[in-house]
């Protein structure tokens, strides 16, 4: 737990006459800012990720993850708006002036005049809220950086259990941003681990103490309990301190609601999007299903990701149509042995490894492969968003994706949903292309023209932050999805 002791006491009377002042003010401030767009606005960004020490640093690259957050760097676009971003460790300059860069029509030394970066100096395995609370002056000096702002918005990854939504509630409206399923389960993905057969329902801790006790260092059933429970109340009462909490995809946002009792209008949607603008991939030349069919699987190679069952499924082919495909593994691979397993469970299936990418040249890499005529991404997993859906569509290739989670929201017709962890079903639609291969032509075409990029969800994230200031009209819905 958090050692700052959090005061007043949440609930008590004199938190809730301190909110109420807050919430006082807010109509004045958004009328003010309508009035006059040259006042200044700022955003305070901690994206903190706060869960378990231990389990942060089984996560590949967790040192990374607060960079994800950069996106809301494309604030800046708004000549007033001031954006202080918080982190563990100070960040490259190089990564900074690479999102700087991406801005049109504002120049880069113009937007990094508006830039705060604060640092806690401190690389260790434990949440960046918890740093930020244990350092009063360099909380403070976000307090006075953020005076006059009209809102702090947070980026937690799992439980919230600092209580940092709590204190800044205390001085201005929060947004919270849960990018995925780590709030709700101590172990990432809500994937249970034998002996638990499936995820609980809310308030039933009991599974998820089997789940954890074998990386809890011995620590009695007892205890592990307790600490559960501790961290699903904290985390039920971060949220509660929230004026609008915020998830990438209407799937993620459903399931948040269900699991953490939040009424479903107080969780907006705004959907990620690239850092930067691809350019689709040359083609290869069409499929007639005569010749060879070059299947793209994008992104983490692991069980939960459903490499294994892509695998199986085209190995099933029978041997004529298994020869005319090749399966393309770009990224990297995050499970120790799954490469070995798959190339054992190929049965003739052309794999190709390509290592891992990055997204500045993943155009020019694939067009160095050969193209692709469609992406596989049959994710077992519920995916809060997906973002390889984003990439593949960039790229301008058809996508096939689970029916699990947020991904099967942004194919349409330009891909299909199939049945996650059903290697049969996938075969079967594989066959399908043989039979009829207009039918990958037709999901070609409708691959959209545009992709979407963090530009449009910084848009959105402002619309959002103004919607919070506005006091709700009569009958309207305050938390209607972006």
């Amino acid at each position: 737990m958090c050692p700052l002791e959090l005061l007043p006491r949440p609930g008590s009377p004199e938190e809730l006459a301190r909110f109420a002042s807050l919430q006082a003010g807010l109509a004045r401030r958004f009328l003010r800012f309508r009035a006059d767009p040259r006042l200044e606005y700022t955003v305070v960004v901690v994206p903190s990720q706060s869960f378990d020490p231990g389990e942060l640093a089984k996560i590949l690259g967790v040192q990374h993850y607060e960079e994800r957050s950069l996106f809301h760097l494309m604030l800046l676009q708004r000549p007033r708006m001031r954006v202080v971003f918080v982190t563990s460790k100070r960040l490259d300059p190089l990564i900074i002036d690479y999102y700087l860069h991406q801005m049109r029509g504002v120049p880069a030394e113009h937007a990094r005049a508006r830039l705060v970066l604060l640092d806690c100096d401190d690389g260790s395995a434990r949440p960046l809220s918890w740093k930020l609370l244990e350092r009063p002056r360099l909380l403070a000096l976000c307090r006075e950086l953020a005076r006059g702002a009209d809102l702090a918005h947070l980026h937690h990854w799992s439980t919230l259990s600092s209580g940092v939504a709590r204190a800044l509630a205390r001085e201005l409206p929060v947004a919270i941003t849960l990018h995925d399923s780590f709030a709700t389960c101590p172990r990432f993905f809500r994937v249970p681990v034998a002996p638990v057969e499936r995820c609980p329902d809310p308030g039933d801790v009991e599974p998820c103490v089997l789940c954890v006790e074998p990386q809890a260092g011995g620590l009695p059933r007892t205890t592990l309990r307790a600490m559960l429970t501790a961290r699903a109340s904290s985390f039920r009462a971060e949220l509660e301190a929230a004026a609008r909490v915020v998830a990438p995809s209407r799937a993620h946002a459903a399931r948040l609601a269900r699991l953490t009792g939040l009424a479903p209008a107080r969780v907006a949607v705004v959907r990620h999007g690239l850092s930067r603008p691809l350019s689709p991939a040359p083609a290869p030349p069409a499929w007639d299903g005569t010749g060879t069919l070059r299947v793209l699987h994008l992104g983490h190679r692991a069980t939960v990701k459903g490499t294994a069952d892509l695998v199986a499924a085209l190995a099933a082919l029978v041997p004529q149509r298994r020869a005319r495909v090749e399966l393309h593994l770009l990224g990297a691979e995050v499970e120790e042995g799954l490469d070995a397993r798959l190339r054992a469970a190929a049965d003739g299936l052309a794999l190709r490894f390509h290592g891992d990418y990055r997204l500045e040249t993943l155009g020019q890499r694939l067009a160095e492969l050969g193209g692709a005529h469609l992406a596989a991404l049959p994710s077992r997993v519920e995916e809060s968003y997906g973002l390889v859906v984003d990439e593949a569509l960039a790229l301008g290739l058809p996508v096939w994706v689970s029916d699990r989670g947020a991904p099967k929201e942004r194919v349409g017709a330009a891909g299909r949903v199939l049945p996650a962890a059903d290697a049969a079903a996938w075969t079967r639609a594989f066959d399908g292309l043989f039979d009829d291969p207009g039918r990958l032509a037709a999901e070609r075409a409708a691959v959209p023209a545009h992709g979407r990029t963090a530009a449009d969800a910084a848009r959105e994230l402002e619309a959002l932050y103004r919607s919070v200031l506005v006091p709700a009209e009569k009958g309207s819905s305050p938390g209607s999805s972006t």
